[in-house]
């Protein structure tokens, strides 16, 4: 498996009665780039808000750091992002 980001843009009525493309970006795995994009558009908040894929990413590698990915069943299919915000002392575990 690889690790993709898939930026995506949707335009929600909401905000600006939709005048305005809003974006969010998703940590995808998958085989390859087909693969990540079939895997985006399956998730749930992608199809109810009627996004699409703007750009998709495959990223190899971080700072000299080769990225590679374990599956370990124990996570049930979750993805785990674990972060801090500037000025707090404590990271904060979301698990999607």
């Amino acid at each position: 498996m690889k690790l993709f980001i898939a930026h995506c843009g949707y335009y929600d009525p909401r905000v600006g009665s939709a005048l305005y493309e809003a974006h969010t970006s998703y940590l995808i795995a998958a085989e390859d780039p087909a693969a990540a994009r079939a895997r985006t558009r399956e998730l749930a908040e992608f199809r109810e808000l009627r996004m699409h894929i703007d750009n998709l990413q495959e990223i190899e590698a971080v700072q000299g750091h080769e990225v590679k990915l374990v599956f370990k069943p124990a996570l049930k299919g979750k993805t785990r992002v674990r972060g801090q915000k500037i000025g707090s002392r404590k990271a904060v575990l979301s698990e999607i």
